[in-house]
């Protein structure tokens, strides 16, 4: 049998150069994964088996633009909030330093037009704001169980309520400068009418 010329000898080395180089090259990469990974979890800390933790995560789309964020305030706040393609907030999920539970919903200039709200006291409402983020209307649940309508004028004075309490419901209708000036309502199966005065003293009633 021939012996291996030595071009033959030097393709073989040079064949095993190349494949010990390609170990390398995924060596290498690899260190690089890991040490990128290790460095992006010391950043954010990791508890238990599974379990991220970090103060902030943002979402961006194809055109690595923010859509997404879910953040913890300095404050203790959290919240979860969407934005449309021009970075404009449209929906809000989260939570107030307080503990009480919010969701905004703003309209395409980012500005807050509905929300729904639980306060710490136990209040639950629905609000609706106009394009100057004054509050218009909110219905809801007062504290004590008892459900009211509130309409707001354009400076958020309360102007009509109306509410439905144990035993009575009524309907109140207020100036300008929120004072009560007539009310109508059912206690104990009794209709009732009453008008007020600027100063709030009754003028008037039916009965």
């Amino acid at each position: 049998m021939d012996q291996p010329s030595d071009v033959s000898i030097l393709n073989r080395r040079i064949e095993r150069l190349e494949r010990r180089l390609k170990c390398l090259s995924v060596l290498a990469v690899g260190i690089v994964v890991v040490s990128v990974a290790a460095g992006f979890v010391g950043r954010i800390g990791v508890a238990g088996t599974g379990v991220v933790e970090a103060r902030r995560f943002v979402l961006t789309d194809a055109a690595g633009k923010q859509r997404a964020v879910l953040a913890v305030e300095p404050n203790g706040a959290a919240s979860l909030y969407f934005t449309d393609a021009a970075a404009r907030a449209r929906a809000t999920l989260g939570v107030g330093a307080d503990g009480a539970p919010a969701l905004g919903l703003g309209d395409e200039g980012g500005v807050l037009r509905a929300a729904i709200a639980v306060g710490a006291d136990g209040q639950s409402s629905v609000g609706f704001f106009d394009p100057q983020r004054s509050l218009r209307a909110r219905f809801g649940l007062r504290s004590d169980a008892v459900p009211a309508l509130d309409i707001f004028d354009a400076s958020q004075r309360d102007r009509v309520l109306l509410s439905v309490e144990p035993g009575r419901s009524s309907l109140r209708i207020a100036d300008g400068s929120g004072q009560t000036r007539i009310g109508l309502g059912l206690a104990s199966g009794a209709p009732g009418v009453v008008v007020f005065d600027e100063n709030g003293a009754p003028v008037s009633h039916f009965p």
